[in-house]
C-alpha cells in the first residue's frame, strides 16, 4: 500500500480484528502466515491487503461487508503466498492466458504471438458448450472463481485481432464468442460492433450495411443504436444515423450514458442545419455531466460498514479522522488501466485479479 495513511488505517483495522473473538479466523490466517515464516509485519499488511479489496468492494458496488467474502479473499491470499495449495480451475489456462500476453506485448503484429490465447479460447468455448445450460460471461468467471477475468480477457483477445489487422479472424472470434454464451443478461454490443468495424475496414460495405440492419431492427436498444449512428455517420449515410438519433431523442430516457455521444451527435445536428435538435442533444450531455457530479458527492457520502459507530467517534482512532478527509476530496482521477496478471497497486503483493479486482 503506497499510502502511507491509509496503510496505517488498515493495519489498525487488522490489529482490532486479532484481538477480537467474532474475527477469530483472521487470528488463524496470521498464525499460519508466521508459521509459514513470514514477520508480523508482513503478516498483517498481506491481511491488510484483503482487508482493502473488500473495503473496495464495498464502495464500487454500494455493499456492505460480507464476512463470508472476507474470509474468502483471506484463503485465496494463502493460496497466492504458498501457504496452502489450490488447484487452477480450468488446467493450463493461466499459462497460456499469460504466454499469449508476454507473446502480445512484445509483438503484437506477429500473427503467432496470438496462438497460446486462441488454444485458451478453445478450452472456454469447450467447457461452456458442454455445459448443461447456456451461460453468461460473468457465471462462468463465478463458475472458475473469477480466475481468469473471462470478460476483460476476451475484450483484449478481440482488440489484439483488430491491432495486428487480421480482421477475418476477428469476425470469426467475435461470432463464436456470441454463439457461445448465453446473452440474457449481458450485452453482446462490443462484439457486435466490433464485426461491423471490421466489416468497414475489409471494404464489405454491402454485408456491414446488413449486419448493422439487422442488428438494429432485432434488438434496438442503447449500444446497438449508438454503435449505429457511428457505423452510418462513417458511411456518410446521414439519412439512416438521422433516424436513429431522432429516435434516441423520443426515447432518450431510455438511452444509456456514453462519454461524447450526445456532444457528436449535437455536432452532428449543427451541420446538418437543425440547431433545435442540436440544443436538444446539448441539454443530454448537460443532464449526463450533472449526473456524473451527483455520483462523485453521493462517493464522498459512502461509509465503511464494517468499522463500528464508536471507531468512528472516538477521536483517539485514526478511523474517527474518515470523515474529515472526505471534506477534502476535491477530484476524482480515472485510473490507469491494470490487467489481471499485473501486480495489484494497494501492495499486497498479490495479482490484480487475486485482490482488489476481484
Amino acid at each position: 500500500m503506497a499510502n502511507k495513511r491509509l496503510k496505517k488505517l488498515m493495519i489498525e483495522a487488522v490489529d482490532n480484528q486479532l484481538r477480537d473473538p467474532e474475527t477469530k479466523y483472521v487470528k488463524e490466517t496470521y498464525e499460519e502466515m508466521r508459521g509459514a515464516g513470514y514477520t508480523a509485519k508482513e503478516a498483517k499488511e498481506a491481511i491488510a491487503g484483503v482487508l482493502l479489496a473488500e473495503m473496495y468492494t464495498i464502495l464500487g458496488e454500494q455493499r456492505t461487508f460480507d464476512e463470508k467474502r472476507y474470509r474468502k479473499g483471506l484463503e485465496e491470499m494463502l493460496e497466492d503466498y504458498e501457504i496452502r495449495e489450490s488447484e487452477e480451475p480450468w488446467p493450463g489456462m493461466n499459462e497460456l492466458i499469460e504466454q499469449g500476453g508476454a507473446a502480445l506485448d512484445q509483438d503484437f503484429r506477429d500473427p503467432s504471438a496470438i496462438m497460446p490465447w486462441e488454444k485458451a479460447w478453445k478450452i472456454v468455448r469447450d467447457r461452456v458448450k458442454n455445459a448443461d445450460m447456456p451461460l453468461e460471461i460473468s457465471e462462468v468467471d463465478e463458475a472458475t472463481d473469477y480466475e481468469y477475468d473471462l470478460g476483460g480477457w476476451l475484450s483484449d483477445m478481440m482488440l489484439s485481432y483488430q491491432r495486428m489487422g487480421d480482421e477475418e479472424k476477428c469476425i470469426c472470434f467475435c461470432k463464436e464468442v456470441l454463439q457461445t454464451f448465453a446473452w440474457k443478461k449481458e450485452s453482446p454490443a462490443m462484439f457486435k460492433r466490433c464485426i461491423g468495424e471490421c466489416l468497414m475496414t475489409l471494404g464489405k460495405t454491402e454485408e456491414g450495411d446488413k449486419w448493422y440492419e439487422e442488428w438494429l431492427g432485432s434488438e434496438w436498444d442503447p449500444d446497438a443504436a449508438i454503435a449505429g449512428t457511428f457505423y452510418w455517420m462513417a458511411r456518410r449515410n446521414y439519412g439512416k444515423a438521422e433516424q436513429i438519433l431522432d429516435r434516441i431523442l423520443e426515447e432518450s430516457e431510455g438511452t444509456a450514458d456514453y462519454d461524447g455521444f450526445y456532444r457528436s451527435a449535437a455536432v452532428f445536428y449543427r451541420q446538418m442545419g437543425k440547431e433545435k435538435k442540436a440544443e436538444a442533444f446539448d441539454r443530454m450531455e448537460e443532464e449526463y455531466a450533472e449526473r456524473l457530479k451527483k455520483m462523485e458527492n453521493d462517493f464522498e457520502d459512502w461509509k465503511l460498514p464494517f468499522f463500528s459507530e464508536d471507531d468512528l467517534r472516538d477521536s483517539r482512532s485514526t478511523l474517527g479522522n474518515v470523515e474529515g478527509e472526505k471534506g477534502r476530496q476535491q477530484s476524482v482521477v480515472k485510473p490507469k488501466k491494470i490487467y489481471p496478471n499485473d501486480p495489484c497497486p494497494c501492495g499486497s503483493g498479490k495479482k490484480y485479479k487475486k485482490c482488489c479486482g476481484r
